[in-house]
Parts: structure tokens; C-alpha cells; sequence
């Protein structure tokens, strides 16, 4: 018995998607790779710390963004660097890499984190950075030394100054704090914060 007459309809399976089927496809693969990079691949934050993105490198180990710093596990724990102690971000093209200059001794002079391409990070590091920068030229502080950047501190209400002292100036001594709060007034009354 025959029960349908005209041309036949030949459905085929295709390997990729299109439009909608695409996009949500895109969509859940990217929901996978978020939640196969983040799966116990979380540092310890401080109280109050807010965790924005977690994301693979380029190697496959976690890379985690929050509202005061960077974490990533070189392979022998979580290194932490602080949106205020970052100078400069970039973007290496040819290595697929965020670079972190360093602004403070205490943090390496660059860092350098491989990413996967279409990374979400470079952005977001340089928002977060661009926030903690307060646009304060180099300023001499006369008998002190030199004022060389004034960064905001995530977190915190205060900011942190970064100063290098005349040779010969100590900055624990007395008489040297108090000439310093007294250049910093100045320089804030000017800068207008």
C-alpha cells in the first residue's frame, strides 16, 4: 500500500550546526570548558573576595580573576598578584599571553600567563587595573624622595602610595612620617582626592 505519492524527502545528519543550533551549541561547549576549568581549581579568597571568572590556560591549568587580583597555579600552588601591585597589562599575540608588569618590589617585574585564544581576562584585567589607577603624575615630595604612583586597593578604603626615598631617608623614622603626611595632604588637596 502506498500512502504517500511525489518526491522523496531525504533527511541527512549534518557534523556542524546552523544559527540557533549553533549558537546554543557554542554556548554549552563554553559552559563545559568554564566548568571543567573551575572543578577544584578554585584558590582560597580572603572574606569578602569575589570570584569573577575562572578559566583554563593554555596549558590547562586554572587561571582565576577576582574583584582584588589574579590567581594562577604554575604547578606548585596558587600565586596571587594584586590589581594595585599590576603597572601595565598586555596582550602577546605571538604567545598567547597576558603579561602583569609588576609595579611594587615585592611582586615580579613581569608575569606572564598563557591563555586560550578568545580569552575574557585580558579585558578584565585591564578594567581592574584601569579602576586601581589613580592619575597622579610623579611628584617630588621636597626632603622626602619622590611620589611614583598612587594605586586604589580593592577591598579597601584607603589607597597605597608608592614612594622611592631620597638616598639617606629612612621611612620608619618620625621626623620622616611626619614630613611625608604632610606632602601627601599637599598632593591630594592638588590631585583633588
Amino acid at each position: 500500500m502506498v500512502t504517500h505519492a511525489g518526491p522523496s524527502i531525504a533527511v541527512r545528519r549534518t557534523n556542524y550546526a546552523t544559527g540557533a543550533d549553533h549558537l546554543l551549541q557554542r554556548w554549552l561547549s563554553s559552559r563545559t570548558r568554564h566548568r571543567e576549568a573551575s572543578r577544584g581549581a578554585r584558590p582560597a579568597l580572603v572574606a569578602g573576595e569575589r570570584l569573577l571568572s575562572v578559566e583554563a590556560d593554555g596549558r590547562g591549568g586554572p587561571v582565576a580573576a577576582t574583584d582584588r587580583g589574579i590567581y594562577h597555579d604554575d604547578g606548585g600552588g596558587w600565586l596571587r598578584l594584586g590589581w594595585e601591585q599590576v603597572r601595565r597589562v598586555d596582550w602577546d599575540g605571538l604567545r598567547g599571553a597576558l603579561m602583569l608588569w609588576g609595579l611594587t618590589p615585592n611582586v615580579p617585574p613581569r608575569t606572564q600567563v598563557v591563555l586560550r585564544r578568545g580569552s575574557r581576562l585580558v579585558a578584565l584585567a585591564r578594567e581592574r587595573v584601569a579602576w586601581c589607577t589613580v592619575p597622579v603624575p610623579p611628584t617630588r615630595l621636597p626632603g622626602v624622595g619622590t611620589l611614583l604612583a598612587v594605586r586604589r586597593q580593592p577591598g579597601a578604603d584607603g589607597l597605597v602610595w608608592l614612594i622611592a626615598f631620597d638616598p639617606g631617608v629612612h621611612g620608619d623614622d618620625q621626623d620622616t612620617s611626619a614630613r611625608l603626611a604632610s606632602a601627601l595632604r599637599r598632593v591630594r588637596a592638588e590631585a583633588g582626592i
